[in-house]
């Protein structure tokens, strides 16, 4: 488990009553014995975005459902905003909006029909909102059409007015941007960024593969793989741990020479060698910078050079160790399986 300290103060300081959305040893096993989420721990506190990445498959989605109350876990416990969202109250649900890989809307109804049916439900639902997105998102000729007219863009842009103008508190997000072009993607994402400058931004829970757009929004990421956790951090602090190290030595870089701590892409080429490095303490910071005969230099990755890293590190020299996040927690027990 993530935190051993009760449910009202976990391993990353913030009390459970400010959690947006949390995941406690979350199970789900389907019909057919496949086991889409192993133990699950996820936290995201209110007023983040919190960025929930992982290779296909690797059970983000039904992690979403959980927490949406969409799917009933086999065991563990999904909670937002303190709520188990399949036993609240339609107001409790009402502060909580999704837009989800495949958009759910009446085919039969136009977008002029579902926004008047989002403004019976939703309390804060702010139809100045959903007339300037209608603009942004070049819907407003096409609010008068049944939705399964509509092409997959479309659909989804609708799906993402939606979302926007009801004001939620938690505004989750699964693959929003599939299906859209390049334009309409950018207009999502200013549409995003705009909201969360705004006075009462919503904690945003967002999945995604494209990950320079999640690097530009989130302020904590996890990553996932097969149904745990195994990193689970800020951003700054990714960026901090996950570095490429670059040596220069005096002749000819060693052929034997492999980084002292957990490492990735090792290089040689003449006097230099560099690798993605994994450093979780000022003692391995020490043992990088003492390597006889070179100087280091340290430079910062991407995400998505991150998500590689974590991934896919070829040498762990702690493998007993669970991978902390940079409160000394640790995140996912087996987590160094896929650290090997």
């Amino acid at each position: 488990m993530i935190w051993e300290n009760g449910p009202s103060e976990t391993g990353d300081g913030v009390d459970s009553r400010d959690r947006a959305a949390e995941a406690d040893g979350l199970v789900k096993v389907y019909g057919d014995g496949h086991r889409a989420l192993d133990g699950l721990d996820l936290r995201a506190a209110a007023g983040q975005v919190y960025g929930l990445v992982g290779r296909n498959g690797a059970g983000k989605s039904t992690a979403i459902g959980c927490l949406l109350g969409l799917l009933r876990p086999t065991d563990g416990r999904a909670m937002v905003l303190g709520l188990d969202l399949r036993e609240a109250a339609a107001l409790d649900r009402a502060r909580v909006a999704a837009v989800l890989q495949e958009p759910r809307l009446q085919d039969t109804w136009t977008g002029w029909d579902l926004m008047r049916e989002r403004a019976q439900v939703y309390p804060r639902w702010d139809a100045d909102l959903a007339g300037r997105l209608a603009t942004r998102f070049d819907l407003q000729g096409h609010l008068g059409r049944p939705t399964g007219s509509l092409s997959g863009g479309q659909r989804r842009a609708l799906t993402m007015l939606l979302a926007l103008a009801c004001r939620p508190e938690l505004l989750v997000l699964d693959e929003p941007a599939a299906s859209l072009d390049p334009i309409a993607r950018r207009a999502l994402l200013d549409a995003l960024v705009q909201s969360l400058a705004e006075d009462r931004p919503p904690t945003v829970l967002l999945s995604s593969h494209v990950l320079g757009d999640l690097e530009r929004l989130a302020d904590r990421v996890g990553i996932m793989d097969r149904g745990r956790m195994l990193v689970e951090d800020s951003l700054d602090a990714l960026r901090e741990r996950f570095q490429r190290a670059q040596w220069i030595f005096a002749a000819e870089a060693p052929v034997d020479f492999q980084p002292p701590v957990r490492f990735h892409d090792l290089r040689r080429e003449g006097r230099l060698l560099s690798a993605v490095i994994e450093v979780r303490s000022a003692a391995e910071l020490a043992a990088l910078r003492a390597v006889p005969g070179a100087h280091l230099d340290l430079f910062s990755l991407s995400l998505e050079d991150v998500f590689v890293a974590v991934l896919g590190t070829e040498h762990a020299p702690h493998l007993d160790e669970a991978i902390p996040d940079s409160t000394g927690e640790p995140v996912g027990s087996d987590a160094r399986s896929v650290l090997r």
